[in-house]
């Protein structure tokens, strides 16, 4: 009698001489090509930044990356400490999951009144906004979060400021009532669309409309990508003994910058990708999701074929290897091609294909099939017929390699910026659910860590992630900016 392990184990060995052979485009770079993408890489940052030193607008033809300046310099944490205690409205909107909040500062730390919190999925379905009514409709479901957590919140009249986290390319600018944002195009990323949302003002709306629901105390805003938010988090990061000891001395000599030891950069590894960078002293949205360095390998060609990635942005988009967003349908891509040489069972791509294009966000499978948590049976469960032995173990090894390639994306998306600011010690302030908490190994391996370790060793430094709060450094430049007579 066959045992069931031994029969398991050589479906899988099968399975990973297939995907060799199969997918080479899933094989870890080799240094040469892992040297020719960081430099690619670099030059496409380069390019983005030169043109801010140099002010001039972006071309298709330099192929750099768009890099839009956010209007106030960054601030230092000694800033925050001389803020009184205050309350501040803050909501995360961008990607499926939105959110909105109260924080309170009590001049030494933030606490989030939990109670309060107010959290929608938003499927991809209901992303589009069409119509006269496209721009009004968009900013209803934003005050509508906002709203329901001043609600909850027994002193809505203590509220009088408001930081919003955009998870979309936009333009920024400083205004009597805060800092302002713009889109800058009607399709945004993660399946989003507002029709006629170019250049209109969207704080302004906003403010309007919740003061319009009775919220008159409002009178601030704040807004930025969610990159900025997070390098603006400055209170992110440990503080050892000897630090915490210098910063003490430092607080009360009104000089604390040189003890800081969180870089100026914000990373966001989750549904989407991107990373801010202090340039000029100024911090920049680099918009690195959208670098082209990697070009586009057969299962990327698949995912647009098959339209899992948004209409209109078939281009070789970098986020596409790695990000949340897209590690369902980059396995789909890679089953899909191994299904047309008669490798893999075509129903499984198909049914794999209904659940993406129902707009669920499915990317913990991936997860659970690298873990094993998702075994054969609970596999046929999910899909709705059996699946075979044979076909199972070459599922659960392409979603292996799947994250095994996005751990090394992202890596290089980080050290490239690394390598451009010259930063080699530090802390790395980071969002996002995937880097945090997704799983790329049998033993639970998290994919941050795999990425800083790759990182690491590139870049040749000690670099440390920190868990950053894109609510929290947004909610902290209100407060400086107010102190400031803003």
């Amino acid at each position: 009698m066959n045992n069931p392990r031994e029969s398991a184990n050589g479906n899988q060995e099968r399975a990973a001489q297939i995907l060799r052979q199969e997918l080479p485009e899933l094989a870890v770079f080799s240094y040469d090509e892992r040297e020719r993408l960081l430099a690619s890489l670099q030059q496409e940052i380069i390019i983005g930044l030169n043109r801010i030193r140099q002010s001039r607008p972006p071309t298709e033809a330099d192929s750099g990356l768009p890099a839009v300046p956010y209007p106030v310099d960054r601030p230092k944490r000694l800033e925050l400490y001389q803020c009184p205690p205050q309350s501040v409205l803050a909501c995360i909107c961008g990607g499926q999951e939105w959110r909105a909040t109260i924080l309170h500062w009590d001049g030494r730390n933030w606490h989030e009144e939990k109670a309060v919190e107010n959290q929608r999925t938003i499927p991809e379905n209901q992303r589009v906004f069409r119509g006269d009514r496209a721009v009004a409709d968009f900013i209803d479901l934003m005050a509508g979060l906002a709203g329901g957590s001043l609600a909850r919140f027994g002193r809505p009249a203590l509220i009088k400021a408001m930081a919003v986290s955009f998870g979309f390319p936009q333009g920024n600018e400083k205004v009597g009532y805060g800092i302002e944002a713009f889109f800058k195009t009607e399709i945004l990323p993660k399946h989003w669309l507002v029709e006629g949302g170019i250049g209109v003002r969207l704080g302004h709306l906003l403010l309007g409309e919740l003061q319009h629901r009775g919220y008159s105390n409002l009178q601030r805003t704040v807004i930025a990508n969610d990159t900025i938010s997070t390098a603006l988090d400055i209170t992110a990061g440990d503080e050892p003994a000897e630090i915490a000891k210098a910063n003490s001395g430092a607080r009360k000599n009104g000089d604390l910058g040189k003890y800081e030891r969180v870089l100026p950069l914000g990373v966001v590894i989750g549904s989407g990708a991107n990373i801010a960078m202090e340039y000029l002293g100024r911090l920049v949205n680099l918009e690195i999701g959208e670098a082209s360095s990697l070009g586009i390998d057969p299962i990327l060609a698949r995912m647009h074929k098959l339209g899992l990635t948004p209409k209109g942005q078939h281009g070789p988009t970098l986020e596409y290897y790695f990000s949340g967003n897209y590690q369902l349908p980059r396995l789909v891509g890679a089953l899909s091609l191994l299904a047309d040489r008669g490798l893999c069972d075509a129903r499984i791509v198909d049914r794999f294909l209904e659940i993406v294009r129902s707009g669920k966000n499915e990317a913990k499978i991936l997860d659970r099939l690298i873990t094993g948590e998702m075994t054969s049976e609970s596999l046929n469960q999910y899909l709705s017929f059996e699946v075979k032995p044979a076909d199972f173990s070459i599922v659960k090894e392409t979603a292996r390699l799947v994250m095994a390639k996005a751990v090394e994306v992202a890596a290089l998306m980080i050290s490239s910026v690394l390598l451009t600011g010259n930063w080699h010690k530090g802390e790395i302030p980071v969002v996002g659910s995937v880097f945090w908490k997704a799983k790329v190994g049998p033993e639970g391996e998290v994919f941050g860590d795999q990425v800083m370790k790759l990182v690491n060793a590139w870049v040749g430094g000690d670099l440390k992630a920190v868990k950053a709060d894109e609510l929290r450094g947004l909610a902290g430049l209100d407060l400086i900016q107010v102190k400031q007579d803003f």
